[in-house]
């Protein structure tokens, strides 16, 4: 609940409350103080401090809010909130982030895409591609050093059947199952964006965007529906 310090007549919002509850001491504009103060609204001369409320909200996240009209409404206080659409340009560009956001959010569920651990994943990739190729010409053991950020999680790190790896082998097949999930993951997306950026920036309308919006499915997670009007 809010609050407004008002002058009844002729009606002047003076100053507003945030708070969850009312000031106490409410201090009038004549200097007097008043304990006690109840949540119902209490008046002193000219003055009342009354409840507020803000209507009506906002149509849609696309809308800003233009201007607030207080209106006195028997002892509450009424703002009267006047939305204004946003351009179409802002909404096509806001729509394009929110997908990409959550396209980013999904593909990260697969391989982390933070720069420190998306760098080690590139090295054990290039180790796991270089041990795979070394075990499909040779028997002979390789050599742990060859691959350490592979030899480095032996033992410790599960392989894909989710039992503990005790060979670099296990790592290697875990880092190429990973990047093919990943890869496959990535090729129906980047089409998905594609056709998402073809079919929101053609449109003419915010509502015709934001259906758009709602209808392309990129991938999973791509997010929830939007309201349009």
């Amino acid at each position: 609940m809010t609050f407004a310090l008002v002058q009844i007549s002729p009606f002047v919002v003076i100053q507003t409350f945030m708070a969850q509850f009312p000031p106490d001491p409410v201090v009038w504009p004549d200097g007097a103080a008043t304990h006690g103060v109840a949540a119902t609204g209490i008046g002193h001369g000219p003055w009342a401090l009354l409840p507020t409320n803000y209507t009506p909200a906002a149509p849609t996240q696309f809308h800003s809010l233009s201007t607030t009209i207080p209106v006195l409404n028997g002892t509450n206080v009424t703002f009267q909130q006047v939305w204004t659409p946003q351009p179409l340009p802002a909404v096509q560009s806001a729509l394009l982030s929110n997908m990409s956001n959550n396209i980013a959010q999904s593909l990260a569920q697969i391989i982390d895409v933070n720069p420190a651990s998306l760098f080690i994943f590139q090295e054990r990739l290039m180790e796991a591609r270089a041990l795979a190729n070394w075990l499909t010409s040779t028997t002979a053991q390789a050599a742990t050093t060859s691959y350490p950020l592979l030899f480095a999680t032996v033992g410790f790190e599960r392989a894909l059947d989710g039992s503990v790896s005790t060979t670099m082998a296990n790592i290697m097949f875990k880092v190429l199952n990973s990047y093919n999930q990943w890869l496959s993951g990535t090729i129906p997306v980047m089409r998905g964006i594609e056709n998402a950026h073809i079919a929101i920036n053609a449109c003419t309308t915010v509502v015709d965007a934001v259906n758009a919006f709602n209808t392309i499915n990129v991938a999973p997670g791509v997010g929830t529906a939007i309201a349009s009007t």
